[in-house]
């Protein structure tokens, strides 16, 4: 094996464990902090918090997901052997990026603006002014972040992602710390959002390091490519609109939930999503680092067959750990949030539920997005998720007033189930030669019933003993040994098994 395959390998195998790290410290930092968090600043605030978070996430997407065309194209660039050209499209992509950061600009002073008549009904004066220094801090972080998207799709497409990933969990740490000590000192949500701002001027400044000390790449436009601007602008032009809808089906929920019942219950809603973007990231930590190496595939004619076992062998890592995640959540789950954050929060146990359950299909054959970026394939799926995002507004508008923050998470639910799942494999099947059944047939085999056997067992432990963090822990260790026995000894392949070990 070469060098080069092999730094490859190390870079794909060492990112994708520093992205579970990182998701493991996320998570941590999510389920810590959350209780601290409400403590120092109260329920209503922290609701005032969570609202603007999901306001600022669905306006980023206004960045047009440059930053993923950059990668895509580097990694082509890269796989054609063509260096020159990564250092003129990066520049490309930071003058679009600019372009951008200023229409986001006129976007949140007009929403700043109408912040206050959007939440009269629903917020106090304090929350309604809370609220808006929130989105100004948030609204110059949301600019910084535009062009970090760019210089991380450079580092990235260039198959670096222990650097990407490194550089966000070292700087997550000191986001924990920092959050912990200024707290203490000022009990407001606005310290939250200024750690944020400071982590993103940190995050540029890496990059850029990276970008020329270790990389040795210098971004200049050295011409203005416009058949190639042509080309890249019809994949950011199918990634924004994707981009979109899924920032929207995870936002429009709490930004509804907020504006016909309140901050409040907000609160609860959130912890749900909370908990169901902390299940998705499990998959995405691994799928974002195979766009590269599926490009450099595609380009080196990889037949449809071969894509095949590609999905099907990811597919397997995925469920692997989606398909425990969410058995052990069923089994352990309720129980974890009472403990976690007491009494009123129950709800978001089956909230979360609802959302992970039909999330699976489509997250453990996420790889298919990469083929379909490589081969810029986005069109039906972009829409295929624009007739999702209507249902889902449609039925979160309405329902909303009759069941509650529930109608919320069954829009988006549904939404994915269609848009996502159904609609997507029968796409993949026509277009890409994609075999549906056989694809769940092969990551399913054995593996489901690695999954049910630690799961039963567990599930009957809770008819045994009261609640406690105690035996919380004996539960989710007595589920983790019986599935570890149970990959081990029938679930996984000897090439899997080799693959964990292979340095």
């Amino acid at each position: 094996m070469s060098n080069s395959n092999t730094h490859k390998i190390s870079q794909v195998k060492y990112g994708a464990i520093l992205s579970y790290v990182l998701i493991a410290l996320n998570a941590v930092y999510g389920i810590a902090m959350a209780p601290y968090i409400l403590s120092q600043i109260g329920e209503s605030n922290y609701g005032v918090y969570k609202t603007i978070a999901s306001f600022s996430s669905t306006i980023m997407v206004l960045d047009l997901g440059i930053g993923t065309t950059v990668m895509r194209y580097t990694a082509k660039f890269r796989a054609e052997q063509k260096e020159d050209e990564i250092s003129n499209f990066a520049a490309m992509g930071l003058i679009e990026a600019g372009v951008m950061a200023s229409i986001v600009t006129c976007v949140c002073v007009v929403i700043y603006n109408l912040l206050p008549t959007f939440y009269a009904d629903s917020f106090t004066i304090e929350e309604i002014n809370l609220t808006q220094t929130l989105f100004l801090i948030l609204s110059i972080n949301m600019v910084l972040v535009i062009i970090e998207n760019v210089l991380n799709g450079v580092i990235t497409g260039t198959d670096h992602f222990v650097f990407a990933n490194g550089t966000k969990l070292t700087l997550l740490v000191l986001r924990i710390f920092a959050s912990i000590a200024l707290l203490q000192k000022w009990k407001s949500a606005v310290v939250l959002v200024l750690i944020t701002l400071a982590v993103s001027v940190i995050t540029m400044i890496l990059q850029l390091w990276f970008i020329y000390g270790k990389l040795k790449i210098r971004i200049r436009l050295k011409r203005w490519d416009f058949s190639l601007f042509k080309e890249s602008m019809g994949y950011t032009a199918a990634m924004f609109i994707q981009t979109l809808v899924v920032q929207a089906n995870g936002n429009v929920d709490n930004i509804v939930v907020s504006h016909v019942i309140g901050p409040a219950a907000v609160a609860v809603y959130s912890i749900g999503i909370q908990l169901f973007n902390m299940y998705e990231s499990l998959a995405m930590a691994f799928s974002n680092l195979m766009l590269p190496p599926v490009s450099k595939q595609i380009s080196e004619g990889a037949s449809d067959e071969e894509l095949q076992q590609t999905v099907t062998k990811i597919g397997r890592m995925q469920f692997v750990v989606l398909g425990a995640a969410l058995a052990g959540f069923i089994c352990v789950g309720n129980d974890f949030i009472y403990l976690w954050l007491g009494e009123g929060f129950e709800d978001a146990y089956y909230l979360s539920l609802i959302l992970m359950t039909p999330a699976i299909f489509t997250l453990i054959q996420n790889v298919c997005l990469s083929i379909l970026r490589a081969r810029n394939m986005m069109k039906f799926r972009t829409w295929s998720l624009v007739f999702g995002l209507v249902f889902n507004i449609a039925f979160t508008v309405v329902g909303t007033r009759l069941w509650g923050y529930y109608a919320a998470a069954m829009g988006t639910a549904i939404s994915v189930l269609f848009g996502y799942v159904i609609a997507m494999n029968i796409y993949y099947h026509k277009r890409i030669g994609f075999k549906v059944f056989r694809f769940y047939f092969d990551v399913f085999r054995r593996l489901l019933v690695c999954v049910l056997v630690p799961a039963s067992f567990t599930w009957l432990l809770n008819y045994i003993a009261d609640s406690s963090w105690m035996w919380l822990l004996i539960r989710v260790a007595v589920f983790m040994v019986i599935y570890a026995a149970m990959l081990w000894f029938y679930g996984l392949t000897k090439q899997e098994k080799r693959y964990f070990w292979k340095r």
